[in-house]
Parts: structure tokens; C-alpha cells; sequence
């Protein structure tokens, strides 16, 4: 008995903590599509980030040294950092997919992020409800 207690203990912490990741996942697509969208209704940002390969390829490598650096630290961070560097990259990751919206419909670019985000989210609502194992 003992044994299919701490079962079934385990399996609501690993349902609780997927149903965060899905949590976290539909906020950060939500921060990257309405980064994405500022910046490409902005003449401005659209000039100063793709008008200068040096901007455009800082911001590249700033995103790719903050996945790398969160993948390093991810052991030693405490949960407010953590949550930081993750909306972090969300808006920086909104900046360098804004140009996705120059080869592409804003109406069918934003639909696809939130379409996204609300998956993630449904997910979420899903193994909350349920109490289904979405692992």
C-alpha cells in the first residue's frame, strides 16, 4: 500500500510540474509572437536591427550565448533568474524571428504564435483537469 501511495505522490509532482512547463511554454511563445509583432510594425527597429548585419548578428549571438549560458547554469540558478533569462530570450527570440513577418502575412505569422501559445496552453489545462500524465 505504502508503495502505490508514494506512486501515486510522484505522479501528481510530475503532473504538476509538466502542467508549469506548459505554463511557462504558452507564456514565452505569447512574449516571442508580441515581441515579433512590435518589431515588425516598427519602421524604426525594423532599420536599426536588419539594416545593420552587426545589430542583426549581435542579437543572434546574445540569443545563442543565453540558451548556452541557462544550459550551463540551469543546476545553479535560483527560480527568479531562471524565469528572467527565460523571458529574456522569449523577447530576444520575438526580435530575430520579426523577420519572418517581411516574407509572410502579419495576419498568418501572429495566428501561428498564438495558435502556439494556446496549444501549450490547452495542453496545460488538459493534464490539470484530467490529472493525465502528459510526460
Amino acid at each position: 500500500m505504502e508503495l502505490l501511495e508514494k506512486r501515486t505522490q510522484t505522479a501528481v509532482m510530475v503532473n504538476s510540474f509538466i502542467q508549469s512547463v506548459y505554463n511557462w511554454m504558452a507564456i514565452g511563445l505569447a512574449l516571442t509572437g508580441l515581441v515579433a509583432y512590435f518589431v515588425s510594425t516598427s519602421p524604426t527597429l525594423l532599420r536599426i536591427i536588419f539594416g545593420n548585419s552587426f545589430v542583426f548578428f549581435g542579437l543572434m549571438i546574445a540569443e545563442l550565448a543565453l540558451v548556452m549560458f541557462i544550459s550551463a547554469g540551469i543546476n545553479k540558478i535560483n527560480a527568479s533568474t531562471a524565469t528572467f533569462m527565460f523571458m529574456l530570450y522569449s523577447a530576444l527570440n520575438g526580435v530575430t524571428l520579426s523577420a519572418i513577418f517581411l516574407a509572410y502575412t502579419m495576419s498568418s505569422i501572429a495566428s501561428t504564435f498564438f495558435i502556439t501559445a494556446a496549444t501549450f496552453g490547452a495542453c496545460s489545462v488538459y493534464g490539470m483537469v484530467t490529472k493525465k500524465d502528459l510526460t
